[in-house]
């Protein structure tokens, strides 16, 4: 490694040279390289470049553009249109040339000619970055290109949508307090309160059987689904057991609270072990929380689905 401890310690960018001969001859066809995992080693290998061998000398081929085709290269300007797109305008190009969007390598950002076609998926470009191919003889000399981040549209509906839930919820809440409030207990009558743990968290067992299976297997369905097998079983089980217990619902109102502790706890845990840096891949590094926190949220709509299955009672005999 060259470079000084400073810089390694800041996470600044230092160049790693192999120890013995670099030079590796490669057969034809694809070679996958691979680095080891930068959490275990304390070192991320981000980039790896190499280069050809003129056939019958030590002298390293040069690479990427030559200064004398810069010429041909098109007048590129860009401006960002939002927090996730960008307009690129492309003037005087007379061959094919490659737009380059300096954002992790995803299906997600999307490049389409203004008034016309899209260019499909990106290309990996230089190991992580976004790539499209513009030919000119296609395309026409001067465009204009929309670099959108198009799964974001669906992130903003999710969010208006769970905006206006809330706002509902909110309306609701204010009306019940309101009408609990205007209702009065006669003079001379005694408020019955309901036993919490008895009406509260008591399972739905005296629904019909059909309807309690069909909950179980719907929300543990569901799980399996968006959260994958590990995250349906789990919930399954649960719901399962809250099912078939008396007050089986605790398990569905304390399954949440012990997963999303578990959450938190490994946060902190791994956080203090490890101290990584925080950006758009500190998420990635804390294990199962993903898993956990869907865990809590099905148990969620386990408990809903169970309620409503209470309501359908079975045939009296």
């Amino acid at each position: 490694l060259t470079g000084s401890t400073a810089a390694a310690l800041d996470r600044q960018p230092i160049e790693a040279r192999a120890c013995l001969d670099p030079d590796v001859d490669l057969a034809a066809g694809d070679h996958t390289l691979t680095t080891t995992t930068g959490l275990d080693t304390g070192i991320d290998i981000d980039q790896v470049a190499m280069s050809s061998l003129i056939p019958g000398t030590a002298e390293v081929q040069a690479t990427g553009a030559q200064t004398s085709s810069f010429d041909a290269l098109p007048v590129i300007t860009s401006d960002a249109t939002g927090r996730l797109s960008y307009r690129v305008s492309s003037a005087d190009a007379t061959s094919p040339y490659w737009l380059v969007l300096g954002q992790s390598l995803s299906k997600g950002w999307t490049a389409r000619i203004r008034g016309g076609s899209s260019l499909g998926e990106p290309t990996l470009i230089d190991g992580f970055a976004n790539g499209w191919l513009i030919d000119p003889a296609v395309v026409g000399t001067s465009v204009v290109i929309d670099l959108v981040w198009a799964p974001q549209s669906s992130v903003d509906l999710a969010l208006l949508i769970s905006a206006l839930w809330l706002g509902l919820l909110l309306v609701a809440a204010v009306a019940l307090a309101i009408t609990a409030g205007r209702r009065r207990t006669p003079l001379g009558h005694t408020l019955r309160v309901p036993e919490p743990i008895a009406t509260a968290l008591a399972a739905p067992n005296c629904a019909a059987v059909p309807a309690r299976v069909l909950a179980v297997l719907v929300s543990g369905l569901l799980a399996g689904i968006i959260g994958g097998v590990a995250v349906g079983l789990a919930v399954l089980m649960i719901a399962t057991l809250a099912s078939l217990r008396p007050k089986g619902r605790i398990l569905l109102v304390g399954a949440p609270i012990v997963a999303m502790g578990g959450v938190v706890a490994l946060y902190v845990a791994l956080q203090i072990k490890r101290r990584m840096p925080v950006g758009v891949e500190w998420v990635s590094g804390f294990l199962i929380a993903h898993e956990l926190t869907l865990i809590a949220v099905f148990c969620v709509v386990a408990e809903t689905l169970l309620r409503f299955a209470a309501r359908i009672r079975p045939k009296a005999t």
